[in-house]
């Protein structure tokens, strides 16, 4: 590990004081001494000593707040140094091979992509490992400043979280040490997520999700699955499980929404396409195939996003994943979440929007993971 963060997976980088003001400037950016000494049970003094502890570590940057016309001195607003620390993410997934290293702002640095031939672990180590050289080279970052990397990965945690049942085509992995390989290579704390999970984690730092504190993610890929953001968290589960849209979804009754799929039915309408990229690199919405795909897909979103709704009561559902925006706009207007109201006082319902994440949403999951553990 670097000289600046001797860390492991299971030490802290502040003090649960200092964490409290880390995450409140994290996710709020501009916020008061004040108005953390409000929200937190830290005291007026103590907070005013760890914010300048933080600033002279350079985790904090300080900036005089516009005057109000108020009595007294401006305030004084706290912005996280987006230079203090990166976090570098990997996603496996069929449609994609990607490392992205992003700043405490959850802007993306650097970001490679390929579209794999094979997903086999060492194919899939040397592109890796070629991309960090590639970055190397290319970047005046302090790449010491890396604070871990997270790797998202399709598949589902069956013991603990580096036991996972991973897609036949990835079944290479089944019998890996993720953890102890990535630790290995990249020498910085690791963690491993779903893919969907990894990607509803990283809409909530660098996406739509940044201004809801609770949201379900709906990840439409070459698969079909979710994640889960309550209270800013990316809820796991018991098992590291939780989001698994797909199971709400009885088999052999409701389609899975997802765009091998839609690949299936453009096939058979004489619209072929090599790989799911290539199809929605040249899609045109009025294709014959695509409004069919829409149509079994309808009932299938509805269910999932009006289980979304009743269990978990988000503020909103964003539709993401390697669907496009216009793709999931023209979904959006045939789906809808049902709710039985009384007294003419409707029950709140969660907004539905697409997903803004830039670039490949599971690597920026990914590496926004070591803020999530210890930063914010």
């Amino acid at each position: 590990m670097s000289e600046h963060f001797p860390l492991t997976r299971n030490q802290d980088l502040f003090s649960a004081s200092a964490r409290q003001i880390t995450s409140k400037v994290f996710w709020q950016p501009g916020i008061s001494q004040r108005e953390i000494v409000d929200q937190t049970q830290i005291a007026q003094q103590s907070a005013s000593r760890i914010i300048k502890e933080l600033a002279e570590q350079g985790v904090l940057n300080t900036q005089e707040r516009a005057p109000t016309g108020g009595r007294g001195k401006p305030g004084i607003a706290l912005f996280i140094n987006p230079d203090f620390a990166y976090g570098l993410g990997f996603s496996i997934t069929p449609e994609f091979l990607s490392m992205t290293l992003i700043d405490l702002e959850g802007k993306t640095r650097h970001s490679y992509t390929v579209r794999p031939s094979y997903l086999d672990v060492d194919t899939v180590m040397d592109t890796f490992k070629v991309f960090y050289a590639q970055m190397e080279q290319e970047t005046d970052l302090d790449l010491s400043r890396i604070l871990g990397c997270g790797v998202g990965i399709a598949g589902y945690f069956v013991n603990d979280e580096t036991q996972m049942n991973y897609p036949y085509f990835i079944e290479s992995w089944m019998n890996v040490d993720i953890l102890a390989l990535f630790e290995d290579t990249f020498k910085v704390p690791v963690w491993v997520e779903n893919d969907a999970t990894a990607a509803a984690g990283g809409e909530g730092v660098a996406g739509a999700g940044r201004q809801y504190t609770d949201f379900a993610y709906v990840y439409i890929a070459t698969l079909f699955g979710g994640g889960i953001v309550a209270n800013r968290e990316v809820l796991r589960g018991a098992n590291g499980n939780a989001g698994e849209l797909a199971e709400l979804l009885p088999p052999g009754i409701y389609p899975h929404p997802n765009l091998n799929l839609l690949k299936t039915i453009l096939d058979r309408n004489n619209q072929p396409y090599e790989s799911v990229i290539e199809m929605l690199d040249k899609l045109d919405l009025d294709q014959p195939g695509v409004d069919e795909w829409v149509h079994y897909c309808k009932n299938s979103l509805t269910l999932v996003m009006s289980s979304c709704a009743a269990l978990l009561d988000t503020q909103a559902i964003i539709i993401g994943g390697r669907i496009t925006e216009e793709l999931t706009n023209k979904l959006l207007e045939v789906s809808h979440i049902y709710a039985q109201n009384r007294r003419k006082s409707p029950r709140p319902l969660p907004v539905m929007i697409s997903a803004k994440a830039e670039g490949d949403p599971v690597a920026i999951g990914a590496a926004a993971i070591p803020f999530r553990h210890f930063i914010t």
